[in-house]
């Protein structure tokens, strides 16, 4: 899989910048998406980037892995 774009930005922000923007994403997902049978896909596949992504930043900025995120569908 192509993530050249998500490493290009991940490598110019610290793990605490990552983490907050993980946050505010999955605020937007909470509250910008309606939890509709219709949008269930797209929930749930913006919640798994969500959770890849929170992973992605744990692991670089070195903190240890907590339990796995919520799903926010």
């Amino acid at each position: 899989m192509e993530t050249g774009n998500v490493d290009v930005v991940l490598m110019r922000i610290t793990g605490n910048e990552c983490n907050a923007a993980t946050e505010d994403l999955a605020r937007y997902l909470d509250t910008g998406l309606p939890a509709t049978e219709e949008s269930l896909t797209a929930r749930e596949l913006l919640a798994a980037l969500l959770n890849d992504l929170s992973n992605e930043c744990l692991t670089r900025s070195g903190a240890p892995s907590p339990k796995p995120p919520a799903q926010h569908i």
